[in-house]
């Protein structure tokens, strides 16, 4: 019992300390601006409501679905290096009784831009190493990576990318051997 009270008194010392403003009491930190670029709102994007927006890009748009732990076909909400935040938007363009890309799209936003890049290149190279996994069109915008169904009519597809903007990702070309 005596080990359990030290623990709780150590712990909440411990958060004191941190919780303490440097400087000894000094004002508090200064506010964030309210304006935001537009980097750092695509960023702080939510990927039900960047589907939401998608959805005016198609009539054949259909529900959005919220990706969320117990629901996530890749398993990677919330894991070290996987998406923060993520939504699959349906396309009757498909036919499609699961959860993920091959319904339409899939819209995944990361901690940062770097990570989500490299999310995007290595499916653009896998499925280019290995077609017979199929295609698919990977888009990036800040932290946002929009993933399109390759079952899709190219012309469906390009009016999504068109809605969505950003830069379409690529495979990575390999290095020509000497």
């Amino acid at each position: 019992m005596n080990l359990t009270r030290a623990a709780f008194a150590g712990l909440t010392l411990l958060a004191l300390t941190a919780c303490s403003s440097e400087g000894g009491g000094g004002s508090p930190a200064p506010a964030e601006s309210p304006t935001e670029s537009a980097s750092e709102a695509a960023d702080s994007a939510d990927a039900t409501q960047v589907a939401e927006e998608l959805r005016g890009a198609s009539n054949a748009a259909g529900q959005v679905v919220t990706i969320t732990e117990d629901n996530d076909p890749n398993d990677k909400i919330g894991r070290p290096n996987g998406y923060v935040s993520a939504a699959v938007l349906y396309d009757s363009e498909i036919t499609c009784d699961s959860l993920g890309v091959d319904c339409g799209m899939t819209i995944e936003v990361y901690a940062d831009e770097a990570t989500a890049r490299n999310r995007g290149e290595t499916l653009q190279s896998q499925l280019a190493e290995m077609p017979f996994l199929g295609d698919e069109w990977d888009y990036l915008k800040g932290s946002v990576l929009l993933r399109i169904s390759g079952e899709l009519k190219p012309s469906s597809a390009e009016k999504y990318a068109a809605k969505f903007g950003g830069e379409q990702l690529t495979a990575q070309a390999e290095p020509a051997p000497n």
